[in-house]
């Protein structure tokens, strides 16, 4: 858009404004996939850690209910552990 303007034509020319364009493009789509990857390490790590902590209380013999309104997972989550 900018490139149509009279003013800024003669300081870049179509193909280095394409270049441009998918540069941008580009390190855009790499800090989302970053930012994704952050999300879903957090997601899957909190996860383990709650089925871990799960696992060791089973161990100690806690009743079931406690050990998921601790560690908020399912019923189905904490039996099969």
């Amino acid at each position: 858009k900018v490139n149509k303007e009279t003013w800024f034509t003669p300081w870049i020319s179509d193909e280095e404004d394409d270049r441009m364009i998918l540069n941008t493009e580009k390190k855009i789509s790499f800090e989302e996939g970053i930012s994704q990857g952050i999300e879903q390490g957090i997601t899957e790590g909190t996860l383990t850690t709650k089925l871990e902590t799960a696992r060791k209380m089973k161990e100690k013999n806690i009743d079931l209910q406690t050990i998921m309104e601790v560690t908020d997972l399912s019923k189905e989550e904490v039996e099969r552990l």
